[in-house]
């Protein structure tokens, strides 16, 4: 049985009128559910609908082929370095991106590791985010 086989089995049954939870290591398959919760460690970072989650990132997110991370809130993605910025405009040499549920992923990541159990102020006011990262990197 291929992905692409179990989905559709997974998406018939929801059609049907199943209840249906699935666990997946593949953030972008979690895209597909109408509730999800994105876990780390047994610690729910983010849940919601995937778009409500995406939408709920602050700042902007951008894309950089830079040789090095632009900013302490750069992940690699692919050959390029994704870089997260609460406030204030993008590093030089960054093209701003549209975010995806990835980028919300790695963003509630991030930001669970520089905030640890404050990591749910990442969706609060810009302020006291920039604050915040400031005296913790």
């Amino acid at each position: 049985l291929s992905r692409a086989e179990l989905w559709q089995l997974i998406a018939g049954a929801a059609a049907a009128g199943a209840a249906v939870v699935v666990a997946t290591t593949y953030v972008r398959e979690a895209e597909r559910g109408s509730s999800t919760v994105l876990l780390e460690s047994g610690r729910v970072l983010a849940s919601g609908a995937p778009n409500d989650i995406v939408s709920a990132i602050r700042g902007s997110v951008g894309s950089s082929r830079t040789s090095r991370a632009p900013t302490p809130l750069s992940w690699r993605r692919g050959v390029e370095w994704r870089v997260w910025v609460p406030e204030g405009p993008l590093p030089e040499g960054t093209t701003r991106v549209v975010p995806d549920i990835e980028d919300a992923a790695v963003i509630a990541n991030v930001a669970a590791g520089v905030f640890g159990d404050e990591a749910g102020k990442v969706a609060g006011p810009l302020e006291k985010l920039t604050k915040t990262i400031r005296e913790k990197i």
